[in-house]
């Protein structure tokens, strides 16, 4: 992305690594171990589609989608054709 998005960037990616690393290290083997090995795994599973997400937002441009036109968000071009 563009320089002046940098900033925004690393604070994305440090509010998401600094309490995951925190949480995998310190709360998921207690909860492994002691709780259910169910919410480590829906933790990493969330992680990882968090990250992907943040990845593929970082290395794509969604550019600007452009507006439909009423008539085909309500499919009346055939009522406009026969009106014309």
């Amino acid at each position: 992305g563009p320089r002046e998005d940098t900033k925004y960037n690393v604070c994305a990616w440090v509010c998401v690594s600094l309490p995951s690393i925190f949480f995998f290290s310190i709360c998921a083997p207690f909860l492994w171990n002691e709780v259910s090995p169910v919410f480590p795994v829906a933790a990493a599973f969330f992680f990882v589609s968090t990250v992907s997400s943040l990845i593929t937002t970082c290395c794509t441009d969604p550019g600007v989608l452009p507006k439909q036109p009423l008539v085909r968000i309500f499919d009346l071009e055939e009522v406009m054709d026969e009106a014309t």
